[in-house]
């Protein structure tokens, strides 16, 4: 936890926690510098009052929850990579494009979509002006999209409880975010529903119960091998969307916005990121390469679907 005038930073290791438990823990730290100032704040749904207790529900192993049933799978084919070097430093440039949250929703739902649609249009749009492809190239772009399991669950953990689904198209079939708006769409509906996502938090389950009981000289072996099949080789991007963010009202004249920031990747040129506070949607992208193809194109895609963004970031 870092702090930089009146910016506050906190680092999360996903295995402990996912965005949304990271954001329970940083309403509470917000929420507690106030009242040590003096700030007068009630209690609310996101924060966790100091002289409570601690539930242990709140750090509970939610994924067991499925139960048995029809596992799925983790692996999937190498997707198409950004070009670009990786640098010794990673990652070594953090983005931000700042959006108006009203345009985004209403450019959104008037090409019959929703604003993660339309962001998944304009990153692929920018995926395919920075990779190379011909029309014969099998590989495609691949971009994984996080979900939050709550939704599913009415679970108490602060514990990681997100699983993912893959949005795929061949970089000769992106186009305009208007004509890709109802595969786009078609994809996050069934990738989202809750069977495929329990089939995958039960074959999940199954890898850790079974690696285990493996002794650790043999564990590293094939744990890197199963970081081959299931790392982010097998995507070119992720767009991580951790949603509208609430504050009481009596914390909003203290809060400007929100930014939520991805740990580097291992493989991918750059990774992406978003979330919204106050009428201000800051759309994050994490670069693991000097070449400023993907964001320059982010940039100029946004731009022609009717966003005004106004850019912050690293040098």
């Amino acid at each position: 936890m870092v702090y930089y005038n009146n910016r506050i930073s906190v680092e999360f290791f996903h295995i402990l926690t996912d965005g949304s438990g990271g954001m329970v823990f940083l309403r509470t730290l917000i929420k507690t510098y106030l009242e040590l100032l003096g700030v007068d704040i009630p209690d609310f749904e996101g924060a966790f009052p100091l002289e409570q207790e601690p539930d242990p529900n709140e750090w509970k192993d939610a994924f067991p929850i499925t139960g048995e049933g029809p596992a799925g799978t983790f692996s999937d084919k190498p997707a198409l990579q950004l070009r670009g070097m990786l640098p010794l430093e990673q990652p070594n440039r953090v983005l931000h494009y700042n959006l108006d949250t009203d345009a985004l929703l209403g450019i959104s739902r008037s090409l019959g979509g929703t604003a993660t649609g339309l962001l998944l249009g304009v990153i692929l749009q920018a995926c395919r002006d920075a990779c190379r492809f011909t029309p014969r190239t099998r590989k495609k772009l691949q971009i994984q999209l996080p979900v939050n399991m709550r939704k599913f669950y009415p679970v108490k953990t602060l514990r990681n409880f997100s699983m993912y689904t893959v949005i795929r198209m061949h970089p000769a079939e992106v186009t305009t975010p208007a004509e890709m708006m109802p595969e786009l769409m078609r994809q996050i509906r069934e990738g989202t529903a809750q069977e495929p996502l329990e089939a995958t938090m039960r074959t999940s389950r199954h890898l850790v119960r079974w690696l285990r009981f493996v002794p650790l000289s043999i564990k590293r072996p094939i744990a890197y091998f199963i970081y081959g099949k299931l790392g982010d080789g097998v995507f070119t991007t992720t767009l991580s969307n951790l949603g509208p963010i609430s504050l009481p009202e009596e914390m909003a004249p203290y809060v400007d916005k929100f930014d939520f920031v991805l740990g580097p990747p291992v493989e991918n040129r750059a990774i992406c990121s978003v979330c919204s506070y106050s009428g201000k949607t800051v759309l994050t992208v994490l670069k693991n390469t000097h070449l400023t193809t993907f964001e320059d194109a982010l940039y100029e895609h946004l731009k022609a679907v009717g966003l005004e963004p106004y850019m912050e970031g690293s040098g």
